[in-house]
């Protein structure tokens, strides 16, 4: 007799991993999360990249003088820390947050503590 295949299984993994990340801190928040209760339908939330964060024209302002003061650009920092551009450009525009990991790959690329940056 062949064994169960429980096709949710990998879904509800990644699931308990994600819950798992948010009880210790270190995941994003989805745009479900950071819009009031009352702006978002019961059933239907908007994509975390239709929403700017509250800092977005200071992120935007601070890191864009920090990446002129390296001499780098968006995607000049995305290629030293190994990571997308699009990444990159969504966190700087505001569009996006990102695992705390992935601040301590950009700060150590822009030689600052992780802290210094939105």
């Amino acid at each position: 007799m062949a064994a169960e295949v429980h096709v949710n299984a990998p879904l509800e993994a990644l699931k308990e991993i994600d819950e798992a990340l948010r009880r210790l801190g270190i995941a994003p928040k989805t745009a479900a999360e950071e819009a009031p209760a009352a702006a978002v339908a019961p059933s239907v939330a908007e994509p975390a990249s239709s929403q700017t964060t509250p800092d977005a024209p200071t992120r935007e302002s601070m890191i864009m003088e920090l990446l002129k003061s390296k001499g780098l650009s968006k995607n000049g920092l995305a290629k030293k820390a190994g990571l997308h551009y699009q990444t990159v450009a969504d966190w700087v525009s505001g569009t996006r947050d990102i695992y705390l990991g992935t601040k301590k790959q950009l700060a150590d690329v822009l030689n600052i503590p992780v802290e210094d940056l939105p």
